[in-house]
């Protein structure tokens, strides 16, 4: 595992990292087996750098230009069910949070809070 800008999540017995960072290249969710360390699967999300979290056993991922993706996550692969923009600057030094039904997300440059009501989904 590899990754500078978040911490690995735990999730029904498989590590989901947002692989990569500054020496490393950026872009890659990657699912590996927490009992064997293997790797079982590795998305290129294309995106730079990308932090995660996990809730309701869905992945809540952020790009550090203000995308974020909601999608679930199995063994076999990332299925997308939702995304937004969020509108700002660099978004990358802060990973996204829930609270309440509500996403929330700090743009770095401006210091500015976002938040994305999600509570109907």
């Amino acid at each position: 595992m590899n990754s500078d800008y978040s911490s690995p999540v735990l999730l029904n017995g498989r590590f989901y990292v947002c692989k990569g960072g500054s020496y490393s290249g950026f872009g890659a969710l990657s699912c590996l087996d927490a009992a064997t360390g293997s790797t079982l699967w590795e998305e290129n999300l294309n995106r730079k750098p990308i932090s995660l979290m996990a809730a309701d056993g869905k992945l809540i991922i952020l790009d550090e230009n203000g995308a974020l993706f909601i999608g679930e996550p199995a063994a076999s692969g990332f299925t997308l069910i939702s995304k937004a923009t969020i509108p700002g600057g660099i978004i990358w030094k802060t990973s996204p949070v829930l609270w309440d039904g509500r996403i929330y997300c700090r743009d770095f440059a401006t210091k500015k809070l976002f938040c994305i009501d999600v509570s109907a989904h």
